[in-house]
């Protein structure tokens, strides 16, 4: 009996593993050197653009707290699309023009891209300029927020990956680096 459970429960869930669409891990030089801006920003605005079927996700404003690459500190940047992020915190963002978003698939579907199609034409005269790079994990969460810029801890998305030689640590859940690390691993690996 308990058999027949499995396979039953395997047929029953296999149609959506074999329709998913699977983001593929990007190395941070490589991202880096795609990225039109990275930036740790603090989110100041947001904004929702539709809802339902019609919706264009959001769109934020965020203060420059530090540029790596692009824009100035003390600009503002707005970018888009996903919902995830929070009025008043901290991100480092990847950012790439929003009519050309930077995404990497180990495995796709005809669904997912005429959707992300359908979604780009529908929505191109209300997305902000840039977009959050790799669906969304572009954006990176920054807490223990303090004096000291260089000791602010992003909580890393480990679809990007970090070279060998960097500093982090690892916790039963996450992967963290400091802002210093980061600003170190860029410059060596961008001579």
């Amino acid at each position: 009996m308990r058999t027949w459970r499995t396979l039953f429960l395997a047929l029953a869930v296999l149609p959506f593993v074999a329709n998913a669409t699977i983001p593929a891990p990007v190395t941070l030089k490589k991202l880096f050197a795609k990225a039109e801006q990275v930036l740790l920003v603090q989110v100041v605005e947001r904004r929702i653009l539709g809802v339902g079927e019609n919706s264009c996700g959001a769109s934020y404003t965020g203060a420059i707290e530090r540029s790596f690459k692009g824009a100035r500190k003390g600009a503002r940047v707005e970018f888009g699309p996903s919902y995830q992020l929070k009025l008043g915190a901290y991100y480092l963002v990847f950012l790439s023009k929003s009519s050309e978003p930077f995404e990497r698939y180990i495995s796709t579907n005809d669904r997912h891209l005429t959707a992300r199609v359908e979604f780009l034409k529908r929505c191109k005269d209300e997305m902000a300029p840039f977009a959050m790079m790799l669906f969304g994990f572009g954006a990176m969460v920054v807490d223990d927020v303090g004096t000291d810029l260089d000791q602010w801890v992003v909580n890393w998305q480990t679809i990007v990956t970090l070279p060998k030689s960097a500093k982090v640590e690892e916790t039963r859940t996450d992967t963290l680096v400091t802002i210093g690390e980061i600003t170190k691993v860029l410059q060596q690996e961008n001579r």
